[in-house]
């Protein structure tokens, strides 16, 4: 497996930051949805900051996935679709980058404007640059909330278009995101190849 992407290919980089992410929203979406079924007490609070605390996590990798995708050339599109198509999936991942910058960011406003220290597990806080704001506070908890759902709309059409390529299109594009083994991605960037000869 290759560090750096190739024209095939994302590398082992891309592939690491890519799943953390997903996983780590996962986990976000879970520790929320148990949050605010619970009545006020110190658990609830414990998960109020471990939610904080993974929301921070999650910025910065995204910051890093970003960082990294702009330094590396992502693998060449699909010859097997249309270039209208291609500009729409490109389209999509510039969206789903937009919401997951979004999300924390907006939920940190939130935390500073309610008068909330954000803490890294208990590590260090963030800097507060914003003072307490009522107005401020339930905007950024608008946009926070409805931001869940973009996301949520996001990934299952980047889901529902991933298995789109892999089954109906079968043209290798799920695999370029998968920990596969150099000859399984020599083989099908082959089949691929010979689908034109």
């Amino acid at each position: 497996m290759k560090i750096k992407n190739s024209e095939k290919s994302f590398g082992v980089v891309a592939q690491v930051f890519h799943w953390s992410v997903f996983l780590l929203f996962v986990a976000l979406f879970v520790v929320a949805n148990m949050m605010t079924e619970m009545p006020k007490g110190p658990e609830k609070f414990q998960l109020y900051g471990l939610h904080k605390s993974l929301g921070v996590t999650t910025l910065f990798i995204v910051f890093l996935r970003l960082s990294w995708r702009m330094a590396n050339p992502v693998p060449t599109p699909s010859t097997k679709v249309s270039k209208l198509v291609n500009r729409a999936a490109s389209i999509g991942h510039f969206l789903l980058y937009a919401v997951m910058f979004i999300m924390p960011i907006s939920g940190y406003i939130m935390s500073m404007a309610g008068g909330h220290k954000v803490s890294w597990f208990g590590i260090f806080n963030l800097p507060v640059f914003i003072g307490k704001s009522k107005a401020l506070g339930v905007l950024a908890h608008g946009i926070h909330s409805y931001t869940a759902y973009f996301i949520i709309i996001f990934v299952s059409g980047h889901l529902m278009a991933a298995l789109w390529h892999h089954f109906a299109i079968k043209d290798g594009v799920l695999h370029r995101m998968l920990p596969l083994k150099e000859k399984e991605s020599s083989a099908i960037n082959k089949e691929e190849v010979n689908q034109y000869v």
